[in-house]
């Protein structure tokens, strides 16, 4: 595998687990007591799914912007091409409720 593509790779796994991470510290401070699954099905069957998917796209920002600040163009084509799969997740979410 050449460079770039593994530095696009690493960009688009950092673009899809950011989001992931937010996630999961919004669960640990919740102080819930369900599990992590069960939060998510609960998450998405109310209101507050889709500004949660706004927030947590918002934390792409900051690879991204450090990437571009830093000139690493592969690795900000990877978080970009993550938030664009999210974004039309988020599409399809909105179109459906």
């Amino acid at each position: 595998m050449n460079p770039q593509k593994k530095k696009i790779l690493f960009g688009l796994l950092t673009g899809i687990f950011s989001p992931v991470l937010l996630f999961f510290l919004l669960y640990i401070q919740s102080k819930i007591e369900v599990n992590f699954g069960d939060f998510l099905k609960q998450t998405i069957n109310t209101l507050y799914f889709l500004p949660l998917i706004k927030l947590a796209l918002l934390i792409n920002l900051v690879p991204f912007m450090v990437s571009m600040y830093l000139n690493k163009i592969y690795f900000s084509r990877g978080v970009l091409m993550a938030t664009i799969s999210y974004a039309v997740i988020f599409v399809i979410f909105y179109l459906s409720t």
